[in-house]
């Protein structure tokens, strides 16, 4: 293994190791609290979800879910945020 390969290969790891720490926003229970730490959604959705207050490092609020946990309604520091459950598994936090 040459030695930019055993970089990529430490950094993968760490990236892993830190996303094992981390749970998505659909799986947060009502009423829970908890801090934004990354969003893996496409360019233009991360940016209106920054707009509504959703940004890395915000701590967020599960207000309710809808039937089968469909729909997401979150408090945010700027108002209340819907949001689908394909996004909301996107949306990765610290508790």
């Amino acid at each position: 293994m040459e030695k930019s390969d055993s970089a990529a290969f430490v950094l993968l790891y760490i990236s892993v190791a830190y996303t094992f720490f981390m749970t998505a926003l659909s799986e947060l229970k009502t009423g829970e609290k908890a801090k934004i730490a990354s969003v893996f959604l496409p360019l233009e959705t991360a940016e209106r979800l920054r707009i509504l207050g959703m940004s890395r490092g915000k701590e967020i609020v599960l207000l309710k879910r809808t039937f089968f946990s469909r729909t997401y309604l979150v408090s945010t520091s700027d108002g209340r945020v819907g949001l689908r459950k394909k996004t909301a598994e996107k949306i990765f936090l610290e508790r």
